[in-house]
């Protein structure tokens, strides 16, 4: 339990000043989408263009926001070897092409539950939602372990040797942590657009999180 706390405050202590980073910028877009005429009317248009082509438009974004552009990233900072380009690559894409597409539909689901409403009481609940339930019970375990695919070789053996009590007692938990820190205030600035909007918005929001967790990582497998 104290290994547990321990790494916990490392997450809380690591993740707080670029959480509150990442919120500001969230914010920041959400009142100049409100209060500038001009942010309002290029939000508009990319609001069109997600409610024209549905999980397509949430998959593909996704998939340049969540992988492709941090993916380049870190191949420019020497993260990833020559020869895995390609591997993680291809896997970046098309992982954050099929998350793309879940958030979209755990979206729809929320409206569908709790309404379209911008006010406390549905935000709320929709964050509530989203981070004790969604991301609780299923988004971090998912993405975590498939992470840990990638960097065992995408080796499904090698993968399940590194799995074991730790994993879901330290790993786990530490990981659900500092997701916390910075989804929890982020998604409530999500829920606060229309809902055309709450994937973009998430995108740029994935994006400057997934650099983050990239620069902040000192841990690299031998496969990178």
């Amino acid at each position: 339990m104290s290994k547990l706390i321990s790494e916990c405050k490392k997450s809380i202590k690591v993740n707080l000043v670029p959480g509150l980073i990442l919120q500001t910028f969230a914010i920041a877009l959400v009142v100049m989408y409100y209060k500038v005429d001009s942010v309002k009317g290029f939000c508009n248009e990319i609001a069109a263009l997600k409610t024209n082509y549905g999980y397509l438009f949430s998959g593909l974004s996704t998939a340049l926001f969540g992988g492709l552009l941090p993916c380049l990233f870190m191949i420019y900072r020497g993260n990833i070897k020559k020869a895995f380009w390609i591997s993680h690559g291809l896997f970046f894409c098309l992982f954050w092409f099929y998350k793309g597409m879940e958030v979209d539909f755990l979206y729809r689901m929320q409206a569908l539950m709790f309404g379209n409403d911008s006010n406390f009481s549905t935000i709320a609940k929709k964050v509530a939602f989203d981070q004790f339930v969604y991301n609780f019970l299923y988004a971090c375990a998912s993405i975590t372990l498939c992470y840990m695919w990638k960097d065992n070789g995408f080796s499904f053996k090698e993968t399940k040797k590194k799995i074991n009590k730790g994993t879901f007692t330290l790993t786990l938990p530490s990981v659900i942590v500092s997701t916390w820190i910075v989804w929890i205030p982020t998604t409530a600035v999500v829920y606060s657009l229309p809902s055309p909007l709450q994937v973009p918005l998430f995108n740029i929001v994935l994006c400057f999180f997934v650099l983050m967790v990239a620069t902040l990582t000192e841990e690299e497998s031998s496969f990178k």
